[in-house]
């Protein structure tokens, strides 16, 4: 969605809440023991709970989506703090932390899942009627309406789509950590509008191709990797 800037919140909190509910109370969860298979289920519902969430306030509401999803942010971040009371929860079971700590054909599973889902969507948005609708509403929703396009169906289930996605990408960073910390995602969306924006997308809307998306990441995790190897100071 455009101007979507809560999702980094939902690949904080969506683990969490389900590390919380199998972790035992005496490293911070609830005690509550449940089979980390549910878990994953709680984490997937919690991401979408959240996109429909936000479709009911932008959509329905017809509220400002950049001022939704950010006030969003804050929010999910302090539940976030709330519900592990600042502490990192660790001692996770494998099948939680499968998709961060899996290889493939020797490559990490969650480098198949991504690449699997850039392809999938980038083929969605070029060839779908769906997806050459999600451009035309980037665009511009009311020619899109005027064209004849469902503009509020489809953006309740893009909204609902990227909570999930980022649900998913929480349990990916879980894996990869083996453990979910209070602060986890804090800051990634500043990383994600900049690969947009290198990648020739228009944080406007209508324009842009995932391609463009998927060289903005590469760009900017190589840069990273490059000054974490070259030894150049954190701040």
């Amino acid at each position: 969605p455009r101007r979507s800037s809560d999702l980094e919140s939902i690949v904080g909190l969506a683990p969490m809440l389900g590390a919380r509910l199998m972790t035992d109370s005496s490293i911070g969860g609830s005690g509550a023991g449940i089979n980390p298979y549910f878990a994953i289920i709680v984490v997937l519902l919690c991401g979408g709970l959240v996109g429909l969430v936000n479709g009911f306030l932008v959509v329905k509401m017809r509220l400002n989506a950049f001022i939704v999803t950010l006030s969003m942010l804050i929010l999910l971040r302090g539940v976030t703090l709330g519900i592990s009371n600042g502490k990192t929860l660790f001692d996770l079971p494998d099948p939680f932390l499968y998709l961060g700590t899996a290889k493939w054909l020797s490559i990490p599973a969650s480098i198949w899942i991504s690449g699997f889902l850039y392809l999938v969507f980038g083929l969605f948005l070029r060839y779908h009627r769906l997806g050459r609708a999600l451009y035309a509403i980037g665009g511009n929703p009311q020619a899109a309406r005027a064209a004849g396009i469902q503009v509020e169906p489809i953006l309740w289930i893009v909204y609902v789509v990227a909570g999930v996605l980022s649900a998913i990408a929480g349990l990916m960073l879980t894996g990869r950590i083996a453990s979910v910390v209070a602060s986890q995602g804090q800051n990634m969306i500043f990383y994600v509008f900049a690969s947009a924006v290198i990648g020739g997308i228009s944080l406007n809307g209508g324009r842009g191709r995932l391609l463009g998306a998927l060289s903005g990441v590469l760009l900017l995790g190589i840069l990273q990797n490059v000054l974490t190897l070259s030894q150049v100071p954190a701040f």
